[in-house]
């Protein structure tokens, strides 16, 4: 009795700070220099009344489901253990709540600390709404073949879904959020993940984001990682309303490795934000950065990447790039790729493209017998391929061809 008094008290703590910040509105200020290309004015008119708008059946679900994975349903950001797969030897998978009183010095060094809710207003927010976060543990040494597949179904007009992950020393396993909304009016949803990989640990992690055209997805993603760790991770926006993802990734201890890619697909008058950090504190880490953007219609974009390098991250090697494809005149894109270092023997390298099909090579491919039009697909195909090359799943690559070649008709 007397662990669960301290359990709730150090949750309750939490959440009084989390709606401290949540109060400070100023944090969500159109004018400031983080949201002033992005709508957020817009946002900051809303309501969203927590209604169920959508049923939905388990051949439904399953319809969802990728090839060869362990499958978990999340329902409006609630673990749904019966629509969940069997547990393989070496893994938890919790209820956070739940997992609190079995794991008190590991919450307590993890939870809220990784995703910064001083630095992270929707990290907070989530806070203040999580009851029925999702914990995964994968013990040391263990290898999991199979991903494990997070499918994040949200029927209602709120979802508020929150992860916990570790990976203890040399384990290795591979991560798929998939995000889908079946809502039929305007919806949010605020997803928060918080990530340690301890000492040699390797994660293959794919974010899959699909929404509607009145749907507003928050995403949180933080890392921090420890010696000689391996973080990969490919973010892929595919559609939705206003789309904001806040990435942060702590390169903690020597030897560590990020490779963060990103892919967004934005049409109509569709919003994706993107802003990413990755903190270099200790030498001899290494990071690689690289988003692409192919938006068409009325849409807009904005990529914000900052590489930090601490004074005593000595040695480390450093690539941002984002680039972008216009299909359409009226398209926008904002784009700052930053570099911020303390350390004098790095190598560090940033970079930003934005323009339209190359006329040239269009041309060229035309006057080869090609048609405009598949000129134009095989041409996006191409520009796209260098991130979902990095997806080696063929399923994940079936599931997002099709939208690509979506977002070219409706161009």
């Amino acid at each position: 009795m007397e662990n669960q008094v301290v359990e709730f008290s150090f949750f309750d703590e939490i959440n009084k700070k989390a709606n401290i910040i949540c109060d400070d509105k100023s944090k969500l200020n159109p004018k400031s220099e983080r949201w002033r290309f992005t709508p957020i004015r817009e946002y900051n008119a809303l309501t969203f009344s927590n209604l169920q708008n959508t049923n939905i059946n388990l051949d439904s679900i399953q319809s969802y489901r990728f090839k060869n994975v362990i499958l978990f349903v999340i329902m409006n950001g609630k673990i749904d253990l019966q629509l969940s797969d069997s547990i393989p030897n070496g893994v938890q998978i919790e209820n956070l709540n739940k997992m609190a009183q079995n794991y008190s010095g590991r919450i307590k060094s993890s939870f809220t600390k990784i995703s910064n809710i001083q630095e992270n207003y929707f990290s907070a927010e989530n806070i203040t709404q999580f009851n029925n976060g999702l914990f995964i543990n994968v013990e040391s040494n263990i290898v999991i073949e199979k991903p494990i597949q997070l499918l994040n179904i949200q029927t209602e007009t709120n979802s508020f879904p929150r992860f916990l992950i570790n990976g203890e020393e040399n384990s290795q396993f591979n991560i798929i959020e998939q995000y889908i909304n079946l809502t039929k009016s305007e919806s949010k949803s605020n997803s928060v993940v918080e990530i340690s990989l301890q000492n040699g640990s390797n994660l293959n992690h794919i974010c899959l984001q699909n929404g509607t055209k009145s749907h507003w997805n928050f995403y949180s993603l933080a890392v921090n990682q420890y010696k000689n760790s391996l973080f990969t991770s490919s973010i892929i926006s595919l559609s939705g309303k206003r789309i904001i993802n806040d990435i942060n990734c702590n390169l903690i201890e020597e030897g560590v490795s990020t490779d963060i890619s990103g892919l967004y697909l934005i049409d109509n008058n569709s919003h994706c934000d993107n802003h990413t950090k990755i903190n270099h504190i200790a030498p001899f880490t290494y990071s690689n950065e690289n988003f692409k953007g192919i938006i068409s219609g009325e849409a807009s974009g904005v990529f914000n990447g900052l590489i930090k390098v601490l004074p005593d991250a000595q040695k480390i090697n450093s690539s941002l790039t984002n680039r972008n494809l216009l299909l359409s005149n009226d398209s926008k894109m904002n784009s700052n790729p930053q570099l911020e270092i303390y350390a004098d023997d790095v190598k560090c390298s940033h970079g930003s493209t934005i323009g339209q099909i190359d006329g040239e090579a269009l041309f060229y491919m035309q006057s080869r017998g090609i048609s405009k039009s598949n000129a134009t697909k095989i041409l996006v195909k191409g520009f796209a391929d260098e991130i979902l090359n990095k997806i080696k799943i063929k399923s994940i690559i079936d599931y997002i061809e099709p939208k690509i070649e979506q977002l070219m008709r409706n161009s």
